[in-house]
């Protein structure tokens, strides 16, 4: 029987600007030009701490800009949003910033969205739809300073690539197995949560409440850049790390010595937004990587090599993954 990889798949539904809802017509969302430029400051002040300068949100901040974005907000009123963000907003002093300044952030969110500006101001009151065409006249395609993460259904899409730095090959591999998974050596973890059940328990016993004072650094390890939630997998001694931006590295466990490093080579689309993978899949010789493209990608565990890739689903149409595989037979 052949192994069954379970992956988590995120379909966000892309936003087209409407005019109508439930057949009457409503108001366009209003904001100036000079409204967004003051709201990026103030943005970059108050809230890209934790959303991000990019908008790619971080932990249980969420993206501000692109389709997930745009599936919450798309059809609710920008009044509902500028009492949202004036009600909680900054998390610990909400209602704390001045209306102008919670105004000029949500004109700097709109054109982030996509909404191009005209000439009246938005306010407090009538401020149409998030998703509406904007004022007569008035382009809403964003400048190339402002383009979501949201992809272009209707363009070619562009096929990733993928570039491996090998320093040194796993020595003496020995392939996981489905008795591994089902019951793992206590030093290893092979799948998100350690076990099928999902306890996220560690056996090892090395550690105790009378000698965990002892602990020392043993050696650190700088990351790729951007949001990351990761669960690394140990198999054996090597550690397999998920990176930001679907980057997977293979670390000596006892040293932090890099063995090797895959990338994948994103289209520029979506080289914006949330970057994260929470987790690999490990299964016989392979590591397999759900990637922010919507494909499965296995990667050879000695040396980093592509062994195979397939496509999940269409990126153009809003599908990415955030969650790596489980492999279960």
């Amino acid at each position: 029987m052949k192994p069954i990889i379970w992956i988590g798949l995120t379909l966000a539904i892309i936003g087209f600007p409407v005019s109508s809802v439930n057949g009457e017509t409503q108001e366009a969302a209003h904001y100036t030009q000079a409204q967004a430029e003051a709201g990026e400051p103030a943005y970059q002040v108050e809230c890209a701490g934790c959303h991000m300068s990019d908008f790619s949100g971080a932990f249980e901040a969420p993206e501000l800009a692109g389709a997930n974005f745009l599936n919450v907000w798309g059809d609710q009123g920008v009044d509902d949003l500028l009492e949202y963000v004036r009600a909680t907003m900054p998390p610990e002093a909400a209602g704390s910033l001045s209306n102008r300044t919670y105004i000029n952030i949500v004109a700097y969110l709109l054109q982030a969205n996509g909404i191009g500006p005209g000439n009246e101001p938005l306010a407090l009151e009538g401020a149409g739809f998030l998703l509406s065409s904007g004022p007569a006249g008035v382009s809403t395609t964003p400048d190339s300073d402002t383009t979501s993460n949201t992809p272009n259904a209707e363009s070619a899409p562009v096929v990733a690539s993928n570039r491996t730095t090998l320093h040194e090959t796993v020595a003496e591999f020995v392939p996981v197995t489905d008795a591994n998974l089902r019951n793992p050596d206590s030093g290893d973890w092979l799948m998100f949560r350690r076990t099928y059940d999902g306890w996220g328990y560690s056996p090892l016993d090395q550690v105790t409440r009378d000698n965990v004072h002892d602990l020392r650094l043993a050696w650190v390890w700088a990351m790729a850049d951007g949001t990351n939630q990761p669960t690394p997998l140990v198999y054996d001694g090597v550690m397999y790390l998920p990176n930001p931006r679907n980057i997977v590295q293979a670390l000596d466990a006892e040293t932090g010595t890099l063995l090797w490093e895959y990338q994948r080579e994103l289209p520029n689309e979506l080289q914006r937004g949330f970057t994260t993978m929470r987790n690999l899949g490990f299964y016989n010789d392979k590591v397999f990587l759900a990637t922010k493209d919507a494909f499965m990608v296995a990667i050879d565990a000695r040396n980093g090599e592509v062994i195979w890739e397939t496509k999940i689903a269409d990126y153009r149409q809003g599908y990415t993954n955030v969650s790596g595989p489980i492999v279960v037979r």
